[in-house]
């Protein structure tokens, strides 16, 4: 049935809601008999005894006496209304991390409301029984998302990002089937020697496993803690990448890639580095890196679920025979009329965008710059066939292996069975039963980047909620460093619950309460089109700031 709550333009006023922009600590105490500190920071108003909002907490820094946060955190759930009129206290902690016994605190601070340092960050003397005479903390009280979240972008566009696009022809270590690789990346001093390590104040980044794979396909960024490009080329920093192959009992090392940051940032386009392989091979192996700018932090994307599937129909008619041995369902007849519904509505709209608000969702749609898609047949059918006029006028479509279907027990529907090219021929073949022939051909000519698909880019088993978090986390990064500004994905049911449940901003969840909880439920009808606003200036878990149903797309639940 449709969801009975309004759904209609749910938009946070994330104004409202009090943040901390912590910069760093310097001078720290040394904690640990070997090595330096690993410190973390909490922080949480009071008034009085209580404390009012939440507690928020900013990660372990390893090894480091400077940590470097450069992070604004706005999930205090705290109102700027609250804020003046009770006037509290702001409650912090410093602790160094202990692994495998008791934390040691290193100061513990109470500071008034009228010794807040608003606005601009301020030095502020860290006091506690193991600190020196010059340790201290840099942070400032912002009042309200938009101030906080401008702060924190503008800290953001000096940072180096490196974008890991891929690698080529990784060795094969398993005696069984092809390696299956994951890449480390620090940021060392020297080029060229192993066992460095990281920069002070920096951090150790990774990019996940890439299962039977020898030429993997990341395509994502990473910060290694908001490190500047100003800093890192004044030092001649060089990034130290590490390929892996990961197993069951112990992981292998592969090889090792050195790169400069000066010779990243002064060019545009990726640069291909040779890894020195501990075993040697015939063909090169190679990574693909590329330093990037900051990308617009605010995004309008559009998700489209696929029309009705054949396993759906299955599943209403409790067809378990069809649920169980099927494996990624097309369109059944349903479906593709389903997205032919969409396609008029979209076509409409460019003819006649006078019949929408000049500032409507329908509009900006069809002014989307990026398209991506899950690379599962009704979903591929689906974006063809919907989306077909905004396709015509970009002449590209990305298939993202990481926008798939959630993969639950007994899912079959949500995993593949072909990968390249054959995805197409599916595809294709798929769409001549309902099309005809010549409708397919047309439909499935539009270039379709097929990069991360190459390789065996689904899983047959059931995905915990760990490994959809980093699926997510991957996904929205792609979201995050596209330089568009208007994109539309077209996937799933289950997977844009995820994201529209779990990654709301706190404003969302304090204005909206019953409609915020009920996004942990609810799912868009098939071939229903929902706007979603991200401001990626603020967590990425708290990224998702404004939601709308378009084209009279209905919630269900």
């Amino acid at each position: 049935m449709a969801c009975d709550l309004d759904y209609h333009c749910l938009a946070s006023d994330a104004a409202a809601f009090v943040g901390v922009h912590l910069v760093g600590c310097t001078n720290l105490p040394k904690m640990d008999v070997v090595g330096k500190s690993d410190p973390y920071v909490l922080m949480w108003f009071t008034d009085g005894d209580k404390q009012v909002g939440k507690r928020v907490e900013w990660k372990v820094k390893k090894k480091t006496l400077n940590p470097v946060w450069n992070e604004t955190r706005l999930d205090f759930g705290l109102p700027q209304a609250d804020l003046e009129r009770t006037k509290p206290s702001l409650h912090l902690e410093v602790w160094d991390h202990d692994f495998g016994s008791k934390d040691d605190n290193i100061s513990k601070m109470d500071i008034p409301y009228s010794d807040l340092p608003f606005g601009d960050c301020a030095e502020v003397k860290l006091v506690g029984k193991h600190c020196h005479k010059n340790s201290a903390i840099q942070f400032c009280v912002v009042k309200n998302h938009i101030e906080g979240c401008e702060k924190h972008g503008k800290v953001l566009q000096d940072v180096f990002f490196l974008k890991l696009i891929g690698s080529m022809n990784v060795p094969k270590i398993d005696k069984m089937s092809e390696s299956d690789p994951f890449v480390v990346a620090r940021l060392v001093k020297e080029m060229n020697k192993k066992d460095q390590p990281p920069l002070e104040g920096t951090s150790v980044v990774s990019w996940p496993v890439k299962n039977d794979c020898p030429c993997p396909v990341w395509n994502t960024c990473r910060s290694f803690t908001e490190a500047s490009v100003a800093c890192l080329t004044a030092m001649d920093a060089v990034v130290h990448l590490e390929l892996w192959d990961s197993n069951v009992g112990k992981d292998e090392k592969i090889g090792s890639a050195f790169v400069r940051v000066t010779d990243l940032v002064k060019k545009d386009w990726p640069t291909s580095i040779k890894v020195e392989c501990r075993k040697k091979q015939k063909e090169e192996c190679t990574l693909q890196v590329q330093a990037v700018p900051c990308q617009p932090l605010r995004k309008t994307v559009f998700f489209i679920r696929h029309g009705e599937s054949k396993w759906n129909k299955a599943q209403e008619d409790r067809d378990l025979k069809t649920m169980s041995t099927m494996t990624d369902h097309p369109l059944n007849e349903v479906g593709i009329q389903q997205a032919k519904t969409l396609q008029e509505k979209v076509a409409q709209c460019i003819r006649e965008p006078s019949q929408y608000g000049e500032n409507s969702s329908e509009r900006l749609f069809i002014d989307a710059t990026q398209a991506f898609c899950s690379p599962l047949t009704r979903a591929i059918e689906t974006c063809l066939i919907g989306t077909a006029p905004v396709l015509a006028k970009l002449g590209k479509l990305t298939l993202l292996a990481n926008a798939r279907e959630k993969r639950n027990f007994g899912g079959k529907d949500s995993s593949g069975d072909v990968k390249g090219a054959d995805i197409l021929t599916k595809v294709k073949e798929s769409l001549a039963e309902f099309l005809g022939e010549e409708d397919a051909t047309k439909l499935t000519s539009v270039d379709i980047d097929l990069s991360e698909v190459q390789s065996r880019w689904w899983t047959d088993s059931a995905e915990n909620g760990d490994e959809m978090e980093s699926r997510i986390s991957e996904f929205l990064n792609v979201l995050q460093f596209s330089p568009h500004r208007v994109i539309i994905v077209t996937g799933h049911s289950h997977f844009f619950r995820e994201i529209l449940g779990k990654y709301q901003h706190p404003s969302l969840t304090s204005q909206f309460p019953a409609q915020a909880e009920k996004l942990h439920h609810v799912v868009m009808e098939n071939c229903g089109v929902v706007r979603v606003d991200f401001d990626f200036r603020s967590q990425l878990e708290n990224s998702v700031v404004g939601l709308e149903p378009v084209f009279g797309s209905k919630m269900k639940g």
